[in-house]
């Protein structure tokens, strides 16, 4: 038998969505896949251990930002090196 969670120790799945900024929609995603294993309320809710939060939740956060960083990046280098590579075609068009 589970032991009851109080609210001091849970946080719903919003409260969740909103201090770690994934949509709830993520959540459930993550839980489907096993990621996140939240427990339920006595009124069926799913409810997060703030333990369980802090632990999982705000490293997959960090994660994502530094994989949009590292996106960002290589889109910036991609759009210069084209813009370089257009220069460069227009330079020898205009030599001829």
């Amino acid at each position: 038998m589970e032991e009851e969670i109080t609210s001091a120790q849970s946080l719903s799945v919003g409260e969740v969505a909103k201090q770690s900024g994934l949509p709830v929609s993520t959540l459930h995603f993550y839980e489907s896949k096993g990621l996140l294993i939240p427990r339920r309320s006595a009124g069926n809710q799913r409810v997060c251990l703030r333990a369980y939060f802090h632990l999982i939740l705000q490293p997959i956060r960090t994660t994502q930002k530094a994989a949009v960083s590292v996106a960002t990046e290589k889109a910036t280098k991609l759009t210069a090196k084209i813009g370089r590579k257009k220069t460069t075609t227009a330079t020898i068009g205009q030599a001829n």
